[in-house]
Order: C-alpha cells, then structure tokens, then sequence
C-alpha cells in the first residue's frame, strides 16, 4: 500500500503539498514499485523526498482509518457475514449485498435480520 501511495504522491501529483506535479523520470513503472537502481537517480531534492513520503504516509493513515470508519459503520453486516461464513466456506457476492441492503433497510444496523440467504458451500 505504501509503495502506490507514494507513486500516487511522486508520479501523479496527487498530493496538496507539492500541488499537481510529477516527479517521475524514466520510463514509466508498473504499481509494483521501481527497480532498486533508479532510485538513486531522483532527479529532486532530498526535502522533496521527505515531503513525497510525508504524504504518502499521511494517503496510507486516511485510508486506514477510512477502512476502520466503515469496518464499524457496518459492523452488524459484517458480524452477520461472518456467521454465514462459519457454516458455509464460500457465500456468493449476492448474498454480501443481500446483507448489506438489509442493513440499509433496517437503519440500525442489524443485519442479522436478513436471516439466513442462501450461500454456496
């Protein structure tokens, strides 16, 4: 995760602090990062550096506690799911979204009420 936030930041210009600008160079690289040898070769400053990491840090922190935020918000789908789960080895996506609408449906979050869909094993 660390290593798209920090192409997210450095080749995208996906960053506030450094504005729409990228830092690129040479051909462009595939999301699995870059070759160890080019990364001698930054064609920026050290301070530049620590600003494309201080960012990337602070994408891969908002993502994390984004995930957690949404972990909770729907945690009673996910705690049903999880029970689902236990009885059944696999469950089809239609049956996730079954659980999620019905925790929609309900508004307080229960989705313990959809009962138990149908699942693949």
């Amino acid at each position: 995760m660390r290593a798209v936030a920090g192409r997210m930041v450095r080749d995208f210009g996906m960053s506030s602090a450094l504005g729409p600008v990228g830092y690129a160079a040479g051909p462009p690289q595939h999301l699995g990062g870059e070759p160890p040898e080019e990364t001698l070769q930054r064609p920026y400053s050290e301070q530049t550096q620590r600003i494309i990491d201080e960012e990337a840090a602070r994408l891969v922190r908002e993502a994390e506690k984004r995930a957690v935020a949404l972990l909770g918000e729907h945690r009673k789908a996910l705690e049903a799911l999880a029970a689902l789960l236990v009885t059944h080895e696999t469950v089809a996506g239609s049956v996730v979204l079954d659980v999620l609408r019905e925790q929609q449906r309900t508004g307080d979050g229960d989705a313990t009420a959809a009962g138990n869909p149908t699942a693949r094993s």
